[in-house]
């Protein structure tokens, strides 16, 4: 897998092969997830949007993808970057905790409950389930708790977000995990985001990461871009 990602981002040919990058991640978890069914069913559904409150974390490459749909859509309310910007401005420096407590302010691409770009969400939103809406509920208000989730969705994304970030770092480039909203504001008001990030230009300096990435992983991160070097 981490080959497959590798010979997609080196493909010079393709002026969007860090897009079609992050493409292929969703894909290849997509199609993880059809081979694994969900029993009991998962209470996750169109309209339920407690998760759409959380940290989300995005690689650079889903980040530019975000921006590149954001640009092209043409409904008025997908359509409207400076709305997209402002909300994003209300959740800048916010981590998970703070999001839950006070006035909550919902993933700047959420639109009347629904994810208005559900087809190009990223892999941290993929992963994410539940069998318990209930419990989803109690950790919006804040309370602290389990949520019971398919372990199955989770190693999928996992495995393929820990395996894109192999490639990427032998490549060279940020594996970085970034705050969503700011990330792709940040992407927004970049001139030539997508060259320059190519490029190998750090266009996302000194925005939000998410840290908790544990340190096996890491490791594992950087034991598959030796491999692949």
């Amino acid at each position: 897998m981490a080959l497959l990602f590798r010979d997609c981002l080196e493909n010079r040919q393709n002026k969007r092969r860090v897009l079609s990058a992050a493409e292929l991640a969703h894909r290849l978890y997509d199609a993880g997830e059809k081979n694994a069914p969900s029993s009991p069913p998962l209470s996750c559904k169109a309209g339920c949007d407690f998760c759409c409150n959380a940290f989300v974390s995005v690689l650079a490459p889903e980040a530019l993808l975000l921006a590149e749909r954001l640009k092209a859509a043409k409904t008025p309310v997908e359509g409207s970057i400076d709305a997209f910007k402002a909300r994003a401005v209300a959740l800048r420096g916010l981590d998970q905790r703070a999001r839950l407590s006070g006035r909550r302010v919902s993933c700047p691409i959420l639109d009347r409950h629904l994810c208005s770009l559900h087809a190009d969400r990223p892999l941290s939103c993929r992963k994410h389930s539940s069998f318990a809406v209930e419990a989803c509920a109690a950790a919006f208000e804040g309370e602290e708790g389990p949520i019971p989730s398919h372990a199955g969705y989770h190693t999928i994304g996992t495995t393929v977000s820990v395996t894109f970030r192999g490639a990427l770092k032998s490549l060279g480039y940020g594996t970085a995990l970034y705050e969503l909203s700011e990330a792709v504001s940040t992407i927004l008001d970049t001139q030539d985001a997508l060259r320059r990030w190519t490029a190998g230009e750090d266009i996302l300096a000194g925005v939000q990461t998410d840290t908790t990435t544990p340190a096996h992983l890491t490791s594992t991160i950087e034991g598959l871009a030796r491999a692949i070097s």
